[in-house]
C-alpha cells in the first residue's frame, strides 16, 4: 500500500497518561496508523513485548519539539487529520503548528478549571490559569484553522494506579491503615473511571459527535466523600477506619505532611474541599451510547499498567 493511502493516521500525547493507557489499544483497534507521544521513557522490559506500546515515540520534555519535527516529515505521519491530547494542554498548543492537515482535535482537560480557579493554594491557581491560557491558545488557533475542537473535562478519574486522588487514598489506607478526613467530609464526588474517560474520547474523535463542545464528564455515581473512602477501604478488603478531624487541623497536618514522600503534592485545600460539592449536571450518556460505570473499585483500579510503570505519583 502507498504511504499516501489508506485512512489518515492519528496523533496520541500522553500515551503513558491515566487516560492515554487506555486510549491507545482502542484506537489501536480502529485500524488506523497511531503515532503515540510520550514526554518520559518507559522501562525497557515493558517495550518489545507489550502491546500497549506499538507505534510508540518516547522522548523526554525537552525532545518534543524535535520528535515533531521528525513525525511531520514521514510520509503517514504529515497526513495525520486527528489528535487525542492526553496529556497537558500546553503539550498540545505547542504541538498544533507541527501539523497542518488536522481536522479534529480531542482535548482531555480537567474539570478543575471550574472547581479550583479560587482556590486560596497558589501554586493550584498558577495551575489552573495556565492550563487556561494554553485552552485559549488552543481555541484561537483550531478557529483559525478550521480545526474542530472538543474539550473534555473528567472529574475524578480512577481505574489505573495513577490519579492524585482515589489511588493516593487508597496508598495511604495501605500505609497508615486508617484515613484522617476533614470532618463529616460530607462534599458529594462523581468519580469517573479512566477507562470511561478514553471510550468516550475515541468515540468523539473518530466520528466527530460532539465537534465544537466543552463538556464536564462524570462518573455514574454521586456520592459524598466519606462515602467514597469506605468504599475504597472496602476494595482493599480492609475493615474501615476513619477518623474524624476539625477541617483546619487536618488541612495544617497535610500541609506538614507534604515535605515527606508519599504526602507530596497534597495541601491545606486537599482537606477543606473534602466538604464542598464538586458535582456536574451534564450528561453524555443520552443519545451517545455512553454509559460511564458506578463507582465500584476492586484492587485492580490501583494498579499501574505495565506501559506505564515507573510513572506512578509518590
Amino acid at each position: 500500500m502507498r504511504p499516501d493511502s489508506g485512512p489518515a493516521p492519528i496523533l496520541l500525547t500522553g500515551g503513558t497518561s491515566q487516560v492515554g493507557v487506555f486510549a491507545l489499544p482502542q484506537l489501536n483497534a480502529s485500524h488506523r496508523s497511531v503515532f503515540s507521544l510520550s514526554r518520559r521513557i518507559p522501562p525497557a522490559s515493558s517495550q518489545p513485548e507489550n502491546q500497549l506500546v506499538r507505534n510508540v515515540l518516547w522522548a523526554h520534555p525537552s525532545a518534543v519539539d524535535s520528535i515533531a519535527d521528525g513525525l511531520i516529515h514521514e510520509p503517514l505521519a504529515a497526513r495525520v487529520e486527528l489528535f487525542l491530547s492526553c496529556g497537558p494542554v500546553q503539550l498540545a498548543a505547542g504541538l498544533l503548528p507541527q501539523f497542518p492537515r488536522l481536522v479534529r482535535l480531542v482535548c482531555v482537560s480537567s474539570s478543575s478549571v471550574y472547581t479550583k480557579v479560587e482556590s486560596r493554594d497558589r501554586n493550584e491557581r498558577e495551575l489552573i490559569s495556565g492550563i487556561l491560557s494554553a485552552e485559549a491558545d488552543l481555541r484561537a488557533a483550531c478557529a483559525a484553522r478550521k480545526i474542530n475542537l472538543v474539550f473534555l473535562r473528567p472529574t475524578m478519574i480512577y481505574g489505573c494506579g495513577l490519579d492524585s486522588n482515589v489511588s493516593r487514598l487508597a496508598r495511604w489506607i495501605g500505609s497508615l491503615h486508617f484515613l484522617p478526613v476533614a470532618g463529616k467530609a460530607s462534599g458529594l464526588r462523581q468519580p469517573i473511571h479512566a477507562e470511561d474517560v478514553a471510550s468516550i474520547a475515541v468515540k468523539a474523535l473518530l466520528n466527530g459527535e460532539l465537534d465544537g463542545k466543552d463538556v464536564v464528564l462524570k462518573g455514574a455515581s454521586t456520592l459524598t466523600y466519606r462515602q467514597m473512602v469506605a468504599m475504597i477501604f472496602g476494595a482493599l478488603g480492609v475493615e474501615p477506619r476513619i477518623v474524624s478531624f476539625p477541617p483546619a487541623l487536618l488541612a495544617g497536618m497535610l500541609k506538614a505532611a507534604s515535605l515527606f514522600p508519599g504526602f507530596r503534592g497534597v495541601n491545606a485545600e486537599f482537606a477543606l474541599r473534602q466538604n464542598k460539592d464538586l458535582v456536574f449536571d451534564d450528561d453524555l450518556s443520552v443519545g451517545l451510547q455512553w454509559a460511564p460505570r458506578p463507582f465500584a473499585p476492586t484492587l485492580a483500579d490501583f494498579e499501574v499498567p505495565a506501559a506505564a510503570r515507573g510513572f506512578q505519583p509518590g
